[in-house]
């Protein structure tokens, strides 16, 4: 893979997860970019990957000067000493844990780890204000509402300050008012964060909103790669047309 000079991170995978042959390569720049694909195209896997939860065939990933996976130099880092932040869709919250002690659980086993329960909490609930839920402390997921749970998640994932922040369908359970606020709060979070994101989402409006690179994935390879609008101009599959209304090789024109 060529690598763009003002890349801040790199991936260069190939996996073979039950019927999926991902074979990928693909880069960022301290930004948000966007994965978007049909179901099956292979984006969990691909971002499960990046995390360390899933074990590719071959590959390389590089974020911030850092290898995290080399199959050729024998390198693999743990998920909790890659320094990257994961919010799987669910969230993936622990029942059992309130809000607080959710977020407090990245730092006594991530990169960061602070030496006391009390100091772990202390930068817990500094991160839930900062994300303006500091009043959800002690709640636990169960009473939370879908956005709510969604910044909690968030919070843990970035109390370990991430090099990479990995965002899986991140507002695919909100109905129409919660996905709307949580979607401006998401927005103004990940461009005030000055690194790098890669969010999935089947939703148009995510992308625009974001105003991200968008990485296509289709059957577990790059197909297309560009912004919202040079996508729309030239659409490379059916996908991409019906994603963004356009036909196929022409952009939409407004009536």
């Amino acid at each position: 893979m060529t690598e763009r000079r003002d890349a801040t991170w790199t991936a260069e995978l190939r996996a073979q997860v039950g019927a999926l042959s991902l074979d990928v390569s693909l880069d960022g720049d301290a930004g948000t970019a966007v994965l978007v694909g049909p179901n099956g195209a292979g984006k969990t896997t691909l971002l499960r990957i990046l995390a360390g939860a899933t074990t590719p065939g071959a590959g390389r990933i590089e974020v911030a000067g850092r290898v995290l996976y080399d199959t050729q130099a024998g390198i693999d880092l743990a998920p909790e000493r890659r320094r990257v932040g994961y919010v799987p869709q669910g969230y993936g919250l622990f029942a059992h844990l309130s809000a607080l002690d959710n977020v407090a659980f990245g730092l006594a086993h991530g990169p960061r780890r602070l030496g006391t329960r009390a100091h772990r909490r202390d930068r817990a609930m500094q991160m839930l204000e900062e994300l303006d839920c500091a009043r959800l402390a002690s709640s636990h997921p169960v009473a939370l509402s879908g956005g709510e749970r969604q910044r909690v998640a968030l919070a843990r994932a970035l109390v370990v300050e991430p090099e990479l922040l990995l965002l899986d369908e991140p507002l695919s359970a909100l109905d129409v008012a919660s996905r709307r606020a949580t979607r401006a709060f998401l927005v103004e979070h990940l461009r005030a964060r000055g690194k790098p994101a890669l969010v999935v989402t089947h939703d148009v409006r995510d992308l625009r909103a974001l105003g991200a690179s968008v990485f296509v994935l289709e059957g577990g390879r790059i197909v297309q790669r560009g912004t919202a609008e040079e996508l729309s101009a030239d659409p490379k599959s059916e996908f991409v047309s019906e994603l963004l209304d356009v036909e196929p090789g022409r952009e939409k024109t407004s009536k």
